[in-house]
């Protein structure tokens, strides 16, 4: 092993108790600039009795038609499937996986942007555990027309759930045919509406860039589930962020509405795999992964907002009061295991 014990654990706990791997079974490795891990990952898929296929992508995303053969010919006969991408994955990457990881019916594991600090941390979180504070979540929204997000530094949002569409909790355990990233825990779902202001003051990931707004926030204005306004004292990223509104027409639609559930993530680490999931609320844009929300729309692209110390409420419930979950959703779970 390259990577510390407390990496090593959630290596293990990632083809064990996420991806379920077995003796005999075949793995596909697909590897996007991240080797070093990927020899860790095979290591531990062959001593939990799998058969490792691995692939490396980078040299193949240039050309977008030709990047599903491989991967294609890589899923096929597989019972399982895992990616491990740099965070300057392209998001057509990261949708063409999905894709043939779902028409293969393979059970697949998305990690994007980790690294061995993640591994040590918000990875080790266990699926049962993620899933029973998950259905906690579900439970309460499950009674509730609207959700409620304020913050000290300005956010005054309203979401309204749609009744007909499901709230999906991401466990980190995938089924036949189904995806799942890790690090896990969140519920997420496609809204009915969404109205009022977002400050994104913990950063901004715009299709593959990192944008850190910690000094210079960007706000946005939403109205009837769109962005109709944003500023920032910052140039760059509010040019930025313009060009990923121009990219496509649904881009500047919310996508998702993500409520983070690791029960292990406690504080920033500078990366964004785990950083987005602390309590509170990430607001994505665009792609709506529609094979699970169910959404009337989808897009090829993302945008991925978060916010400190958000306070959430659904009706007269409280989720999260200045970044930290409700006893009530972790009541009974270790954050220390």
């Amino acid at each position: 092993m390259s990577v510390d014990p407390a990496a090593e654990r959630g290596i293990e706990n990632v083809v064990r108790r996420c991806l379920r791997v077995s003796a005999g079974e075949r793995v596909a490795l697909l590897v996007f600039r991240l080797s070093e891990l990927a020899d860790d990952f095979a290591a531990a898929i062959e001593r939990a009795g799998g058969r490792v296929s691995r692939v490396d992508l980078e040299a193949r995303v240039s050309v977008a038609p030709s990047t599903a053969s491989p991967i294609r010919r890589a899923l096929d006969g597989a019972a399982a499937s895992l990616l491990l991408g740099h965070e300057t994955m392209p998001m057509s990457l990261s949708y063409t996986v999905r894709e043939e990881a779902a028409r293969a019916k393979t059970r697949h594991l998305h990690l994007g942007g980790v690294d061995a600090r993640v591994l040590g941390q918000s990875a080790r979180a266990e699926p049962d555990r993620l899933a029973l504070v998950g259905a906690r979540v579900a439970a309460v929204l499950a009674r509730a027309s609207r959700l409620t997000v304020t913050s000290s530094a300005g956010t005054a949002l309203e979401i309204a759930l749609a009744p007909t569409l499901p709230v999906v909790i991401g466990a980190g355990r995938p089924e036949a045919g189904s995806s799942e990233n890790v690090p896990a825990g969140f519920v997420y779902f496609h809204p009915g509406d969404v109205r009022g202001v977002f400050v994104a003051d913990r950063g901004l990931a715009l299709s593959g860039q990192r944008l850190a707004t910690r000094r210079a926030p960007v706000t946005l204005v939403f109205e009837g589930g769109r962005v109709r306004d944003r500023r920032s004292d910052d140039a760059s990223a509010l040019a930025q962020l313009e060009t990923f509104l121009d990219s496509h027409h649904h881009a500047g639609r919310v996508g998702t509405i993500v409520f983070p559930t690791n029960y292990l993530v406690r504080s920033e680490i500078g990366v964004y795999a785990q950083d987005e999931l602390s309590p509170g609320i990430n607001v994505n844009l665009g792609f709506t992964h529609q094979v699970a929300t169910r959404a009337p729309w989808d897009a090829p692209v993302q945008a991925r907002l978060l916010a400190r110390k958000l306070s959430v409420r659904a009706g007269e419930t409280v989720l999260v009061t200045d970044g930290r979950h409700a006893d009530s959703l972790v009541e009974g779970i270790d954050p220390f295991r």
